[in-house]
């Protein structure tokens, strides 16, 4: 997952070059009502395998090719996918079939080499792109069928060199939420709370709905597990569900190294399945593709839909669950010893035995063992009546956000707005009687929209609101006039800074009015210590006891 920055809640927030952070760090501040959006970028992890047999062409239709294609008007290897016929009732398609798996996602990735008289129609796992020029095209697709097409209409001529897809994990990602100490209180992800999240295009956006969790007032933080790291299996079994199918020999395809006996192994049809014809015959199956972490408690499910003579046995490292000889559904728990899950079929019967799993689930016992992967800053939970609420977004693509869905940042600043100014211009004309008479007379009201304190990452966002094209103080649309973003640090401060920008009102029907508050009195603070916190309207240091130290009296 790459962590993007420049939004009001980044992930990793960059720290760095600034000397007091280490002392001090102003927590963001989050009301009971708020809604904490951030966005991700989707990548493909490492032990990702790449599903599209034959991804570059290499073999021919007489050699083994899985392609199929409507010769002499498709050829198919030596490095290439071509069109290589036009002309009348040549419009047709090249196709595999059994490629993606219905309702999982894939990153895919299509080189063109030559293209004339037209388009390339790719219809992968159900989605629809058009190709109009050559070159290298990546989309990142939710498979609503299994194959991979691509047509040609009649005019077409051309060639593909590289049709590639590999398998990411958006879905399994969670989002938990620590309090100041670090221990970890709830979690979501987009399984269980799909309407938290938005999956677009190869962005991940998290809606964290303080309202949703009763957490008292107080300072916590927001992480991401990332399914890339999937630490210690925190995120998901890698094909726990036995969607990808494959035999022994196929364990860089299915993830699970299987051993066979006198039986066989086989995934197929969403089950693992281990048949047999000799007593006392010994299977072993491991996922290769996750690790457990030894020493915490796993509970573990597992759903057998067919089980003839025979019991198998759930592993991570040497620790087993009972055996389990029955149809159904089975928990237990495991303490792992190692970090590896596997699975033991022990044949009973002189005759044919065999079991069908049709998946099985680890998961974390406590909550509190969840691990993010990337860390937020420190949000200070409240109630608070004496904050603006900034929100932007843009009509496209901008500092590598998307805004095809409903993202929209949102940043509760304590600050105040007034000093207002009206410029203006103004044409005016003299009279050959002396009489002056204006004929051009335009003017508007600016505000400074004067900012605390506030850590670099949010000086980071803020300077975006010159761009944005869509910005918003408490739902009221307004326009940045300034062209550069300037903070303003103390003296001694290389890292927290101060900013004010003009603004002007510019709302929309039935939008509420901007309204002057007064904020000089918000505690942002959410160390126990006694730093001290610089008071923006003020020529004071405010104590945490509540005493004050006079600047320039």
């Amino acid at each position: 997952m790459i962590y993007l920055k420049n939004q009001p809640y980044p992930m990793n927030a960059d720290l760095s070059g600034c000397d007091c952070c280490d002392e001090v760090e102003i927590a963001q501040l989050v009301d009971q009502g708020d809604v904490t959006q951030f966005q991700n970028l989707i990548t493909v992890p490492v032990f990702s395998p790449q599903v599209v047999d034959d991804s570059t062409f290499s073999l021919t239709v007489g050699g083994g090719s899985p392609w199929t294609i409507v010769s002499p008007t498709w050829t198919v290897g030596g490095g290439q996918l071509c069109k290589a016929l036009n002309g009348a009732a040549s419009a047709s398609q090249s196709f595999q079939l059994g490629v993606f798996v219905v309702g999982s996602y894939y990153q895919v990735t299509v080189v063109v080499d030559s293209l004339s008289g037209g388009t390339f129609d790719l219809t992968i796992g159900g989605n629809i792109f058009t190709v109009s020029t050559i070159g290298t095209f990546v989309y990142n697709i939710l498979a609503s069928s299994d194959g991979f097409r691509v047509f040609g209409d009649d005019d077409v001529l051309g060639c593909l060199s590289v049709a590639q897809a590999f398998e990411i994990f958006p879905q399994y990602t969670k989002v938990l939420v620590k309090d100041q100490s670090g221990v970890v209180l709830d979690e979501i992800n987009p399984i269980d709370n799909p309407d938290d999240f938005e999956i677009i295009d190869n962005s991940i956006t998290t809606f964290f709905d303080w309202s949703d969790f009763s957490l008292p007032d107080g300072c916590y933080r927001l992480c991401v597990a990332d399914p890339n790291e999937n630490t210690g299996g925190q995120n998901f079994l890698f094909n726990g569900n036995f969607d990808i199918d494959g035999f022994s020999g196929d364990e860089y395809t299915t993830g699970w190294l299987l051993t066979n006996g006198t039986g066989s192994w086989q995934i197929t049809g969403g089950n693992l399945e281990y048949n047999s014809s000799g007593f006392g015959d010994i299977g072993l199956a491991e996922n290769i593709l996750t690790d457990y972490t030894p020493g915490i408690v796993y509970d573990v499910e597992v759903v057998v839909s067919a089980v003839t003579d025979t019991s198998v046995s759930v592993k991570i490292g040497t620790v087993a669950g009972p055996a389990i000889s029955t149809v159904g559904t089975h928990n237990f728990q495991i303490t792992p010893d190692a970090a590896n899950l596997n699975l033991t079929v022990l044949t009973g019967g002189a005759g044919a035995t065999s079991i069908a799993i049709d998946s099985i689930t680890p998961t974390k016992n406590l909550i509190t063992d969840y691990v993010g992967d990337a860390e937020g800053p420190l949000v200070k939970l409240d109630s608070y009546e004496c904050t603006y609420l900034i929100n932007a977004c843009h009509n496209g693509g901008v500092a590598g956000f998307n805004f095809d869905g409903s993202f929209s940042p949102h940043l509760r600043i304590d600050g105040r707005i007034g000093r207002s100014t009206f410029p203006g211009q103004r044409i005016t004309n003299k009279l050959s009687n002396g009489v002056y008479r204006n004929t051009f007379w335009d003017s508007e009201q600016h505000e400074q929209f004067q900012i605390g304190m506030q850590p670099p990452y949010v000086h980071s966002f803020l300077r975006m609101l010159l761009g944005y094209y869509y910005v918003a103080i408490n739902g009221t649309r307004i326009h940045v006039h300034d062209d550069e973003y300037i903070p303003v640090y103390g003296e001694d401060d290389m890292c927290n800074a101060q900013s004010v920008l003009e603004i002007s009102n510019h709302p929309q029907p039935d939008d509420p009015n901007i309204t002057f508050r007064d904020c000089t009195g918000l505690d942002k603070s959410c160390a126990n210590g006694g730093f001290l916190l610089l008071e923006q309207s003020t020529n004071y240091l405010l104590l945490q006891s509540g005493g004050r130290i006079i600047l320039n009296p």
